[in-house]
């Protein structure tokens, strides 16, 4: 989801074990042109373009991340920071060989050859600016990728989307908050509805991509304050 921590994992082909050396390249989705990017180019341009030619920028690794280990491993876990923008990327691996050229492992684009696949970044568009009236229903409406009915979301007082040192710190001026099983209209869009709003002023909305910051545990997403760090927008009444 945007604004969490995200780390792949990776697995060779059948029964073969990764190299110790290896990279992994992250591009957008779709080139300049709206067609879909492959991994390891070999256009002539290609044979000399370096690897970070065509790494996105958006996650908080800088990319290519090396994924080096001590010894030939069966699985390897890379990460690669925080990630800041929603979307479809397409992940490269360059398995520790420069396929003869002589200039080094995992230095040019033509390296990262392998395809892992797809990966999906969830979450609502930043700057998702509402407007509601005071004393009046409020709904807002949330556009993003891979949103889903078990997201939510909370409104805040302050200026920030940090977890408090306890509780939610939900503005206690609309009588739903946060707000969860969004209705989901024709486009796509998810309507999340606060109930009455009771007080005007700016309020913060921070989103949960039905998201656990505690993967490990069993609790459900959308459930715990540090569920809630993807800052929407600014909500107007």
């Amino acid at each position: 989801a945007r604004g969490a921590d995200c780390s792949i994992y990776i697995e060779p082909a059948a029964t073969s074990t990764l190299p110790a050396i290896g990279s992994l390249l992250i591009v957008q989705g779709l080139g300049p042109r709206g067609d879909f990017q492959r991994c390891g180019t070999w256009t002539r341009r290609a044979n000399s373009q370096g690897a970070a030619s065509r790494a996105v920028t958006t996650f908080g690794a800088t990319l290519p991340v090396d994924a080096t280990a001590a010894t030939p491993t069966s699985s390897r876990t890379v990460n690669v920071g925080v990630a800041g923008r929603v979307g479809t990327y397409i992940m490269c691996y360059c398995p520790g060989e420069d396929t003869g050229h002589g200039k080094g492992a995992c230095k040019l684009d033509r390296d990262y050859f392998n395809l892992v696949g797809n990966l999906e970044v969830r979450g609502v568009l930043p700057n998702s600016h509402a407007y509601c009236v005071v004393h009046q229903n409020c709904k807002v409406e949330a556009l993003g990728t891979g949103l889903s009915i078990w997201d939510s979301v909370l409104v805040k007082d302050g200026d920030s989307c940090t977890p408090p040192a306890s509780g939610f710190d939900a503005s206690a001026e609309f009588d739903i908050n946060p707000s969860a099983l969004p209705q989901v209209g024709d486009y796509g869009d998810h309507n999340f509805d606060f109930g009455v709003a009771k007080t005007t002023g700016v309020y913060t909305m921070c989103y949960c991509a039905s998201y656990s910051a505690s993967p490990t545990g069993t609790a459900p997403p959308c459930q715990n304050p540090a569920d809630f760090t993807m800052e929407m927008g600014k909500l107007y009444v």
